[in-house]
This record gives structure tokens, C-alpha cells and sequence, in this order.
């Protein structure tokens, strides 16, 4: 018996077929705790930056944008709040709005950045805030 296996990678493997950026691979993975899968636009950014550490990316481009949520896909255990399709909240994105090719460049995971108007697709995570307000944050996002 000979078994062989192909070497080709599909584009459901973690490319896109665009180029070498790696997609997000959000359908069919299971939604972890405390985190809301979204469909969302970017509706405003916040130009403001957010950290005075020069180690921080939000010291270097803006990180804050209030996101209208256009789909819900499914929530994780434990996530702190509902959160309504056609609602506006405000996003910390962690690797900032802008590209980080030109922000981050020794990250492996690159991300185009998001402008006013873009589409992406996240799990939004839930932290409960001062005062039981719950904030908002994405790491990872698939811009549309």
C-alpha cells in the first residue's frame, strides 16, 4: 500500500485568494466565552490616541470606532451583554484601524485596517467596565 498527499493549500486553509494575508477563519469555529461574533461598519473613528506607552499600537494610530452591528452570528458562553443588530457601539480594536504592515510590522497575522464605511466580520469580546458598563474589544478581524 502507497498512500500520497497533495501539498496544494485551498484558500479555507488560511489564505485568501487575494494574497499571502492569512483570512480569519470565523465560520464554523465555535464562538469562545465572553465574545459576540459580528458582522459590523465602521460608522465613525475616534482620532484620538488612546496610550502614551510608545510600545502600545494605540500610541501610534487610532484604536476606538463606534461599529454598527449589521449581523449578530452567534455568541459565546458568558458574553456580558446583548447586543442588538442595527445598534452602534464603540470597538477598542488591539491592533489599531490602520494597517499594520505599516504599524506592527513584525506581526505575523496582518490586518488592511478599517476606514469609515468598511465592512468586517469579529468576535467582539465583552469586559465589564467601571460602573458595570460593559466595553467592547476585537484582536482579530476579516475585513469584507
Amino acid at each position: 500500500f502507497l498512500i500520497s498527499c497533495s501539498s496544494s493549500k485551498s484558500t479555507q486553509e488560511g489564505t485568501k485568494e487575494s494574497g499571502s494575508t492569512p483570512a480569519i477563519q470565523l465560520a464554523g469555529e465555535p464562538i469562545p466565552p465572553n465574545h459576540c461574533r459580528i458582522v459590523g461598519t465602521v460608522v465613525a473613528i475616534d482620532q484620538d490616541l488612546t496610550s502614551s506607552n510608545p510600545q502600545s499600537p494605540c500610541s501610534k494610530a487610532p484604536c476606538s470606532a463606534t461599529v454598527r452591528v449589521d449581523s449578530i452570528l452567534g455568541y459565546g458562553s458568558a458574553f456580558g451583554s446583548s447586543i442588538a443588530t442595527g445598534q452602534q457601539v464603540q470597538i477598542m480594536f488591539g491592533f489599531t484601524l490602520s494597517p499594520t504592515k505599516e504599524i506592527l510590522p513584525q506581526l505575523t497575522q496582518t490586518y488592511p485596517g478599517l476606514k469609515v464605511g468598511s465592512s468586517f466580520a469579529a468576535n467582539v469580546r465583552s469586559d465589564e467596565g467601571r460602573g458595570g458598563k460593559n466595553t467592547y474589544n476585537v484582536n482579530h478581524y476579516d475585513a469584507r
